[in-house]
């Protein structure tokens, strides 16, 4: 069931779900690469402007929005460990939230 709510989220604050794997015990979940890689190795640096670091936060915001309240009664997703390793950048500066912990 948690595989299939994954496969169903689609936003573009999300990373995407490519697919699992469940072997020997072993879960495992395969999202799609961010090349930026997580907020977390930005924030200390220069690298990133004002406002890129808003945009990012927007963007953020609206993807944790869309699991709280968009995505169907029944289906909503509290994510309960935001943070900025949790949030990964693709090649725009585009923040993606990462790290469901459903499974």
């Amino acid at each position: 069931m948690e595989i299939v709510m994954l496969s169903s989220y689609k936003h573009d604050n999300l990373v995407s779900f490519i697919g699992f794997s469940n072997e020997s015990d072993e879960k495992i979940i395969v999202y799609k690469h961010e090349v930026r890689g997580s907020l977390d190795k930005y924030l200390a640096t220069t690298d990133l402007t004002w406002v890129q670091r808003l945009h990012i936060c927007l963007g953020a915001a609206h993807g944790i929005n869309y699991l709280h309240c968009d995505v169907g009664e029944g289906h909503r997703v509290l994510h309960r460990d935001i943070k900025s390793s949790n949030l990964l950048l693709n090649e725009n500066w585009e923040a993606k939230i990462s790290d469901f912990r459903l499974i």
